[in-house]
């Protein structure tokens, strides 16, 4: 294998080529590019299957979702308020904790600076997050998320129940803080 990717790094990179008076690179330079390309392969396939575990579930519940820039999976939901709609996002990778593989699913609310998230709206979050018996308010990325953490290897039936429900107490408070807009 290691011969294998030492010949593909000579043949995809300039620094490989013997031509005029560029030399080749020692053999433990092209073993350590070789295994750089080796761990990118390695963790692309990681990657690729962590997405594939969750999204194999989501097909086998029939939800219609894609993948974002970030390689995260993203679903959109009919809430149970008439005429409303709400994102949800399963996050790519899954995070190991005492052997189980943890992984994130989170829908934004509001984005920070655009929505009156003050001092008294904050506090509400806070007392909301105490007294949570599944799930938690945190900020992402410059916006405003109820974020679940769950063990990866839930059945497709409970992932699917786990994101509708994201999706409404999401949406519920994206009502509450921006009246009708459904931005998210």
């Amino acid at each position: 294998m290691i011969s294998f990717l030492c010949r593909l790094a000579r043949a995809a990179s300039p620094i490989f080529a013997e031509r005029g008076s560029l030399k080749a690179p020692s053999k433990v330079l092209q073993h350590a590019y070789a295994g750089g390309i080796a761990i990118a392969l390695v963790w692309a396939s990681v990657a690729s299957a962590q997405i594939d575990t969750a999204g194999a579930k989501l097909k086998e519940r029939g939800v219609i979702f894609d993948v974002d820039d970030h390689e995260n999976i993203r679903a959109a939901f009919k809430t149970s308020t008439k005429g409303r709609g709400q994102q949800v996002f399963i996050n790519r990778e899954t995070k190991p904790l005492l052997g189980i593989n943890i992984r994130t699913i989170w829908s934004p609310v509001a984005q920070i600076g655009n929505d009156k998230l003050g001092g008294p709206s904050a506090l509400r979050l806070l007392e909301n997050n105490g007294g949570a018996s599944l799930g938690y308010w945190a900020i992402l990325d410059n916006y405003l998320c109820f974020i679940v953490k769950i063990d990866d290897s839930i059945d497709a039936e409970t992932l699917h129940f786990l994101m509708v429900n994201v999706g409404e107490v999401a949406d519920k408070k994206q009502m509450e803080i921006s009246g009708e807009r459904d931005e998210f």
